[in-house]
Formats: C-alpha cells, structure tokens, sequence
C-alpha cells in the first residue's frame, strides 16, 4: 500500500470519527460482509473489512446513489432497507440494513410513555437476533427484512412470574413485536419501531454501558 493510499485512509478515518459526534452510521449486511455508511453532509463515508472510501452524490434513477470520485466502480446505492455496494469493480451481495447495534431502552411502547425504572431492553445483532429484557422475562428472538419490511419472528421468553402491571406491559410489548414493520432513526437519535399504517409502535434510546 502506498503512502498515499495509506494518508487518505487515515484522513477519511478521522473525518469518521470527527462526525461521529453528530451522525449515526447505518449498518448494513451484505452476504458475509457488513458494511457501515456515515452520512456527513451530502457526502458518505463507507467503511467495509479493510476498506474505507468517501463517496459523493451521483445520479440514479431511482434511491440514493453516492460514488466515489473517478471510481464508478465503487459505490454505495440505497433503497429503502436494501443497497447495492460495489468495492473497487466488486459487487457484493443484496445488502440489508441492520437496527442499529448496541443495547436500547424502551421508552414508549404503542404511544405511552414506559414508566420510568421499568428495565426493557433491546439488542439487535449482526447475526439475525434481538433479545432483552420484556418488563419482566429476559426473551430472544430473530429478526429479518422482507420486502423492505422489518419482520419479528417468535420470541421465546423465559417464565418468572412478576408485578401483574409488569407482565401487562411484557404482553403489550411481545404483541408490539408481532407487529413490526419498520424501522427509522428521530431527530433525537431514537430508534423508532413503527407497526401498520407506519405508526410508532416501540421507541426506545441507547443505553450506555
């Protein structure tokens, strides 16, 4: 690798970090690779296993397209919940965006507000799964998107027995899951489930470690 090569690598890295302050990346999983994207303005950082390319806007019939200067074989193409990706000339497989990682509290199940010192939780994986805790119950579970659609599929719970308002709030949510059919980010930086008719149905936010 050049020392070129290797100073724009560096640079487009700490012009990631830099915004990672004030973007969150989007995930996506491409067959056996994952690929991240961080949108900084009208341009995009992609990152993939040893790769790192800005990519700029460029004109597409339909989605959003974003290539990288003098490189139309390197892009990025969403649509929806899918993406096309090509590396250097690769194309990799149908990509499909992944929840975003990491631990989440619930906070508002089907419009109301989740009681405060109420534990439930969210953790999505690269693998297909979520799990957490429902109120009372640690459960797990696998997720997939259809037709741009993100589909719960059954959730197994463990069986403790709690506070009878505790396992209300469990069915609700269990129920919530069944229902899911999409997924968004908020101005907040909340991650928005949202059931038939695109209507909030689980809004929950990161949970620090």
């Amino acid at each position: 690798m050049t020392q070129m090569t290797l100073r724009s690598l560096a640079t487009l890295a700490l012009i990631a970090l830099a915004s990672a302050a004030y973007a969150e990346e989007s995930r996506f999983n491409c067959g056996s690779t994952e690929v991240n994207v961080l949108y900084i303005g009208e341009d995009l950082v992609m990152s993939a296993p040893g790769a790192l390319f800005l990519l700029h806007p460029a004109v597409a019939a339909s989605g959003a397209k974003y290539e990288r200067s003098g490189d139309p074989g390197t892009y990025f193409w969403s649509r929806g919940t899918t993406a096309m990706v090509s590396i250097l000339g690769e194309e990799l497989s149908e990509c499909i965006e992944i929840p975003p990682s990491g631990e989440w509290q619930v906070t508002g199940l089907n419009g109301e507000d989740v009681p405060a010192g109420i534990e439930m939780t969210m953790e999505f994986s690269l693998f297909g799964t979520v799990s957490g805790i429902a109120a009372c119950n640690r459960y797990n579970g696998g997720w997939e998107v259809q037709d741009g659609e993100l589909i719960f599929g059954a959730v197994a719970m463990t069986r403790m027995a709690c506070e009878p308002d505790l396992m209300e709030l469990e069915q609700q949510f269990s129920l919530a899951l069944e229902r899911i059919e999409g997924f968004s980010r908020d101005d907040a930086g909340q991650l928005v489930l949202s059931g038939p008719g695109g209507l909030p149905a689980v809004v929950a936010d990161r949970r620090s470690r």
